[in-house]
């Protein structure tokens, strides 16, 4: 067995725990930070978004077997009845009651073999880093993304804007970055089993693995991205998309905003240093800082 199908194993056999990415990440002997990028290479989304989709497959069975709604949110740990018949209708396109009048019997999807036949890329080396340090790498992925916009010169302005609570923003004018519908995310792990494209209505609409290692270690992020004429939007709360992806036309100009908070339940007490950022863009972005400008806002 594997090291990722030791962790499915286990997400399976805590499925009606309150688990998160710090409690797998504990399990799987790994930081957070590296533990959480190795997950979303080899599965293609995040721990939170496996575990929660996980959750609702299972708690199909309950609902048609009778029990009570309230008692399936409260059995599979999600915050409230409302929560949970929330992303029950995201997940499935149709509330829990219309599954329930409709739907004669339900097969568990089974995870695919593809993705247990793979395993978890983590350096020994990096995964003993210190939590502050691991915090500031997660500004750093995006900044690479825009930097090397700047390299190819698509990007003349980055900014590093600091908000309230620990909450940091990200900006250019690069192409910004690519989005797609999720459909193939989904393939990887569940092997065509699931039934319309409405079940991906409210999956993680990010392509670049760095953004979604980012929102698994986010207690929020909002990412607004301006490409093709075009304006979409998401917002995130522990790493789960909270609305269908927004789609607006802008087309006077393109490029990136990204918003997160670091979870706190992960990084507790850790604060940014302007000077280990400036560090950082100094020696990652020396090529470029001649044709674009890189600007660090309080």
């Amino acid at each position: 067995m594997n090291e990722l199908e030791r962790v499915i194993d286990y997400i399976e056999e805590n499925i009606t725990e309150d688990i998160g990415l710090k409690d797998v990440a504990d399990y799987a002997g790994y930081s957070p930070f590296y533990f959480s990028r190795s997950f979303v290479k080899a599965a293609g989304l995040s721990v939170s978004e496996y575990i929660r989709i996980r959750k609702l497959q299972h708690s199909v069975s309950d609902l048609l077997n009778g029990m009570k709604i309230i008692d399936i949110a409260i059995k599979y740990s999600f915050d409230s009845h409302e929560g949970y018949t929330r992303s029950f209708k995201g997940l499935f396109g149709s509330s829990p009651s219309i599954v329930n009048r409709n739907m004669k019997e339900y097969l568990l999807p089974e995870v695919s073999g593809k993705l247990c036949k793979r395993n978890l890329d983590v350096n020994a080396e990096v995964e003993k880093m210190d939590l502050n340090s691991e915090m500031h790498m997660l500004l750093f992925e995006v900044l690479k993304n825009s930097i090397e916009e700047a390299k190819e010169g698509f990007c003349t302005e980055i900014a590093v804007s600091f908000l309230e609570g620990n909450s940091v923003r990200i900006s250019d004018d690069g192409r910004g970055i690519p989005i797609e519908k999720g459909e193939d995310i989904f393939s990887k792990i569940f092997e065509g089993k699931l039934i319309s494209k409405k079940e991906y209505l409210l999956t993680d609409n990010l392509v670049l693995d760095e953004i979604k290692t980012v929102n698994a270690l986010s207690e929020s992020m909002q990412v607004t991205v301006y490409r093709k004429g075009k304006c979409y939007r998401q917002d995130y709360i522990k790493g789960i998309a909270q609305h269908p992806l927004i789609e607006t036309a802008d087309a006077h100009k393109t490029g990136m905003v990204i918003e997160f908070t670091p979870d706190s339940d992960i990084f507790t007490n850790c604060r940014w240093d302007k000077e280990k950022i400036s560090g950082w863009i100094r020696e990652n972005g020396c090529d470029v800082l001649k044709s674009c400008k890189i600007i660090i806002k309080d």
